[in-house]
């Protein structure tokens, strides 16, 4: 026989099992893929898109959720109730200090003052955590708890 009538027939076969090779890795590949039947191009355009619209939806997330924590440092985050006794001849600690800051420490500071004959209230700015005006004991002890917990 001649040899290169071996060397066919081994072509061919090589070329069979190729063939089948070929064949059984695309079925893989479709089931991998679970296309059934459709065009990889287009399914993946279509992917391509969804993630596209994804990445502007979660841009837009992003910059709702920094507007949101920007807005929520003016709002109140501190809150310290002290109450305290103002005058001997008045018990049941009536009279309190009220200190309401936000993330940057500004906000408001109320004492009222109870006595038997009377009531006071005193309102007093807080920026940055200062107050221009003279704290009274209890305001103080009020204001730094707070400045404190930072």
């Amino acid at each position: 026989m001649d040899f290169t009538l071996y060397i066919a027939v081994a072509g061919v076969a090589i070329g069979v099992v190729g063939c089948v090779f070929a064949f059984t890795q695309k079925r893989r590949i479709d089931q991998v893929l679970n296309l059934g039947g459709k065009d990889l191009e287009k399914e993946l355009s279509i992917l391509k898109q969804k993630i596209e619209k994804n990445d502007k939806s979660a841009e837009t997330l992003q910059r709702e959720v920094s507007e949101y924590l920007n807005r929520a440092k003016g709002a109140t985050q501190k809150v310290v109730l002290e109450r305290y006794d103002a005058y001997e001849d008045v018990g049941g600690a009536q009279s309190f200090v009220l200190v309401m800051l936000d993330a940057n420490n500004t906000g408001v500071l109320i004492n009222v003052i109870h006595g038997r004959t009377s009531t006071r209230v005193y309102g007093k700015k807080v920026e940055a955590g200062k107050v221009e005006a003279t704290l009274a004991e209890e305001e103080t002890r009020a204001l730094n708890s707070l400045l404190i917990k930072q």
